[in-house]
């Protein structure tokens, strides 16, 4: 079983949108647990501040506990986060999105009724994504979890879309003629 933690930025006044989903096995999620303060201690020792959590929103304007680090420790941060994230096994799938582009373009599109957010938008991109990479697995029926961060608004459209999605994502992912719709995927919402 896997368990996806998805979390957005950018969906205020910027000019992109990503969700990003870290992708663990549960069979080693006591590991990700126990070495997750090791991360935020290498992240401190590399800025001289104490680090107790990763906002990318504070990290790339530079507040908070990342103000004034320079490119050299910038670069550092981001190797040793996909360094840890490598030597742990885990995944990552992503969605990226320009607004502007978003809402003059895609909104004309048929394909906008069904899905109807920006958030969903991004969302349904990483679910069609895990789906086209697990749906390879024997055995990997209903067995990602997905977990999405503090979204209680989005809950039961996402779900909805989830369970009873539209004919056109069969295409995202090769769906197989006798295969069952976003088979591998379950959602939980954070609040």
């Amino acid at each position: 079983m896997k368990f996806c933690y998805l979390d957005e930025s950018g969906t205020g006044d910027e000019p992109y949108a990503v969700m990003v989903g870290v992708i663990v096995d549960a069979q080693r999620m006591h590991l990700t647990k126990i070495h997750w303060q090791e991360l935020l201690q290498i992240l401190s020792d590399i800025i001289g501040r104490q680090v107790t959590e990763i906002h990318t929103r504070d990290f790339y304007a530079d507040n908070n506990q990342w103000r004034g680090i320079d490119i050299p420790q910038r670069a550092a941060i981001i190797s040793a986060i996909f360094e840890w994230l490598q030597d742990r096994k885990h995944h990552i799938t992503y969605s990226a999105v320009d607004k502007k582009r978003f809402l003059s373009d895609f909104q004309n599109e048929h394909q906008y009724k069904d899905i109807g957010s920006l958030w969903r938008f991004l969302a349904l991109h990483n679910v069609l994504s895990i789906q086209k990479h697990y749906q390879k697995q024997e055995n990997n029926k209903g067995n990602t979890i997905l977990i999405f961060d503090n979204e209680e608004g989005e809950a039961k459209n996402i779900t909805s879309l989830i369970q009873n999605p539209p004919g056109w994502t069969d295409s995202c992912y090769n769906r197989a003629r006798k295969q069952e719709q976003l088979v591998d995927c379950q959602t939980s919402i954070l609040g």
